[in-house]
């Protein structure tokens, strides 16, 4: 479930009409210890920073959107 919400996220994000990756598919969620990075099937990415109601242990995930 969080690993659904971490990927639509950039989607939601006040900016992202403006980035060349907002008609690509995210592909792979990498989550670390401080931050998290959405990978694009573009080879485009979005940093979120880890928010403390996040609770996925670090590691690489697939997003299935």
């Amino acid at each position: 479930m969080q690993v659904n919400y971490l990927c639509r996220l950039p989607y939601h994000d006040v900016t992202s009409p403006h980035q060349s990756w907002t008609k690509s598919t995210p592909d792979l969620l990498i989550v670390g210890h401080d931050r998290t990075i959405v990978y694009f099937n573009n080879d485009r990415s979005f940093l979120i920073s880890k928010d403390s109601e996040v609770n996925l242990p670090p590691g690489k995930y697939k997003c299935n959107l």
